[in-house]
């Protein structure tokens, strides 16, 4: 099956990475895929299948797709005349939610097939438009996130990373305000704490006293993962974080906060712990506990290292295979 992805950028990010990751699971199955995205996308993670680079005012080279999977909103249309109305939309989030025009990104929605990463945002498509959506699940590569000969021992030090990202009009709600208090208050009762930053989208915490990462290759985020005691994801919000997955898959204890995504894959006290969004108190209490307690250390380690080993890109691979034929069926 000659199958179109096409995306707006497929630069650093969970949602790029997922796409470029899906294009590849269908080529390994077969079927001859092409990723197109516009002439000044960014293309920041590595891609083993045809990329083409589509000018502004449409893909004539491309059509004749028999499907064609519409990565964003903005990619909509490019896809359906690359295969003749038959998309997929596919959705990291809701776009509703986020994008300045909300009736295009209604449209994507409502013409097309529609994939999701997590069950959270496959409930909204059913709420908002009556629609059953595919739930693809992102992974990781066992292969570059695992535990490292080299890991730092537990109890040795105490160092914890923090992911930091954008949030604002437009992005999710990260949650940020609530982290850094909730760490201010493990660094006074737990003076030796070290904390790192993973800055993502030009971002830095306030304050002195931080360990700056910007973005790093898949090898060098497994490093640092293996050389923490604690990764913080300082929010839920609907997408599914593969930064926990990889984590886990490192041997890395997870704190963070309920809510849709996060709950798909952290279960509080088996691999992460978790507070209600906003609680300060609650964070600063799981955090302190998680860098102090070997016994639940080691539990979360274990709960983590077993989720990660079902969380992989083998997984999307084999949904993404049966997904495309299966919606490929209902057009013909």
């Amino acid at each position: 099956m000659r199958v179109t992805v096409v995306a707006k950028d497929l630069g650093y990010g969970g949602h790029a990475r997922t796409v470029i990751e899906l294009a590849h699971g269908l080529q390994s199955a077969g079927h001859r895929v092409t990723l197109a995205v516009p002439e000044s996308a960014a293309v920041d993670w590595p891609v083993q299948c045809p990329l083409v680079r589509i000018a502004p005012d449409g893909p004539n080279n491309l059509q004749g797709s028999e499907v064609a999977v519409a990565a964003d909103t903005e990619s909509f249309d490019v896809a359906a005349r690359c295969a003749g109305g038959r998309v997929i939309r596919f959705l990291g989030r809701f776009d509703p939610f986020y994008v300045p025009d909300t009736a295009a990104a209604e449209r994507s929605i409502r013409e097309a097939a529609v994939w999701v990463t997590s069950e959270s945002i496959g409930a909204l498509v059913r709420s908002r438009f009556g629609k059953v959506a595919t739930v693809l699940h992102p992974g990781v590569d066992p292969s570059v996130f695992r535990v490292r000969p080299e890991r730092r021992p537990a109890g040795v030090g105490q160092k914890v990373l923090l992911l930091v990202a954008p949030e604002g009009p437009g992005l999710p709600p990260r949650g940020l305000g609530v982290a850094y208090a909730a760490l201010d208050r493990v660094r006074s009762a737990l003076p030796g704490v070290e904390c790192h930053a993973l800055c993502r989208g030009g971002v830095r915490p306030p304050g002195e006293g931080w360990v700056l990462h910007g973005r790093l290759p898949d090898h060098q985020l497994a490093l640092l993962y293996n050389s923490v005691d604690l990764f913080i994801h300082p929010a839920g919000g609907e997408r599914a974080p593969i930064s926990v997955l990889e984590a886990m898959a490192c041997g890395t204890p997870v704190a963070g906060v309920y809510g849709d995504g996060m709950n798909e894959i952290a279960v509080s006290g088996y691999n992460a712990v978790l507070a209600p969004p906003g609680d300060v108190e609650r964070l600063a209490r799981m955090i302190q506990l998680a860098l102090t307690d070997l016994t639940l250390r080691t539990h979360l380690i274990a709960g983590g290292l077993e989720t990660a080993r079902e969380a992989h890109w083998t997984r999307l691979y084999q949904e993404a295979v049966k997904a495309v034929v299966r919606a490929a069926s209902t057009w013909r």
